[in-house]
Order: structure tokens, then C-alpha cells, then sequence
């Protein structure tokens, strides 16, 4: 089997995909959550960076704009989260107080 750089980008991309898609699904813990849908994104970022088309520039940039402000909106929420509720573990927040 003779894999081409483009199918062993997708590949590679894929895998990083699928990984931060493990971490989400594994973990409680908040903040390595947030890390999993992290890695989920780089895994997307890689897959447009080596796709050589004109506007992969364009949509690489608008992913990275796109993560830094929902990386930062998750961490004022997950903040906000651990001063009321003491815990970052995703099991146990998950009851709302009326």
C-alpha cells in the first residue's frame, strides 16, 4: 500500500481528531476537557494547513480567531463554574439549583 503525502496528512489529521475526541469523551475534569476540544481543533487547523488550496490561509486564520475566543469564553465559564460550585469534575455540576 502506497499512501501519498495528501492521504498521509488526512490520516495524521485524522488521528489527532479522534484522540482530542477520546479526551472529551474520558475525561471529567473540565479543564482537560477543554483540552481534548482543543486538540479536536488543532487536528482541523493541520488539516487545512496542508490542503494547498488559496483560501486554506483565509480559513486557517478564522479557526485560529474562532479558538481563542472560545478558549477564552470556556475558561471564564469554567472559572465561574469552580467559584460557585467548589468542583471541576463535569459529573457533579451537572444538577442545576433553581
Amino acid at each position: 500500500m502506497n499512501l501519498g503525502l495528501v492521504e498521509l496528512n488526512i490520516i495524521i489529521a485524522a488521528i489527532v481528531v479522534f484522540l482530542g475526541l477520546y479526551a472529551v469523551i474520558t475525561r471529567k475534569n473540565l479543564i482537560k476537557i477543554l483540552i481534548g476540544l482543543e486538540i479536536m481543533m488543532k487536528g482541523v487547523t493541520y488539516n487545512f494547513i496542508v490542503n494547498q488550496n488559496a483560501m486554506s490561509e483565509g480559513i486557517v486564520i478564522l479557526i485560529i480567531a474562532f479558538e481563542v475566543i472560545v478558549t477564552a469564553l470556556a475558561l471564564a465559564i469554567i472559572i465561574n463554574v469552580y467559584k460557585h460550585r467548589g468542583t471541576l469534575d463535569a459529573g457533579k455540576i451537572r444538577h442545576l439549583r433553581g
